[in-house]
């Protein structure tokens, strides 16, 4: 499939696990530049390197989405 995303930057929230794993995982098999975003470092550098272990095109970042960060919607 070619949904004309190669070499966009594309940021995938909840990406260490499931759903946001798999879309992510989708987005670097098209050509995209992806951005992982989850809760935990570890869970995110192990699904980065199941990802795509051999190349720079996914990165990782720890991030904490919730109302006490002051991130998410109304309480």
């Amino acid at each position: 499939m070619d949904l004309g995303i190669a070499n966009k930057r594309i940021l995938v929230t909840g990406a260490s696990r499931g759903i946001g794993l798999a879309i992510a995982d989708t987005f670097l098999q098209e050509g995209a530049r992806v951005m992982l975003l989850a809760r935990t470092q570890s869970a995110l550098q192990e699904a980065a390197g199941r990802l795509h272990p051999s190349t720079d095109m996914a990165a990782f970042v720890p991030t904490p989405l919730t109302a006490r960060t002051g991130l998410s919607g109304p309480q």
